[in-house]
């Protein structure tokens, strides 16, 4: 290693791209190496490989234009087998605004404002509620 850079083997490049084209994660990949992985997802784009992102399908842009409103995008992405970060890029590219509605919290006669449903806030306000 260059300060710190991995030098890459043309044998362990052509390993990459076996793993890679066999759907194996890049953290998978990263682990087998015993290197990070931004190591592993800068070779793989330096390699030209192309993403793994599948298209969103109709019926899943119909999912998140339903249950943007209602359910997390953690849980939305959970139930399409997505990341939180897809959902949550592919809701906004689609105009949805997610809001569960917004959280009046009374604490030492200050009123706090929460537009934010996720299930961290959630557990705050829960404990400041219970105090």
């Amino acid at each position: 290693m260059v300060r710190g850079c991995k030098i890459w083997t043309d044998e362990e490049r052509h390993e990459i791209k076996e793993l890679y084209a066999s759907g194996r994660s890049y953290r998978d990949i990263a682990e087998h190496f015993g290197v990070s992985y931004p190591s592993v997802s800068k070779q793989i784009l330096m390699l030209g490989l192309s993403s793994r992102r599948k298209p969103y399908s109709p019926r899943d842009k119909d999912y998140i234009r339903k249950h943007h409103a209602t359910k997390s995008y953690k849980q939305i992405a959970k139930d399409l087998g997505r990341s939180y970060g897809g959902v949550r890029r592919f809701a906004a590219k689609m105009g949805l605004e997610h809001n569960c509605g917004s959280h009046i919290v009374f604490v030492s006669f200050q009123i706090m404002i929460l537009s934010s449903c996720d299930s961290f806030t959630m557990m705050v306000v829960a404990l400041l509620i219970s105090l």
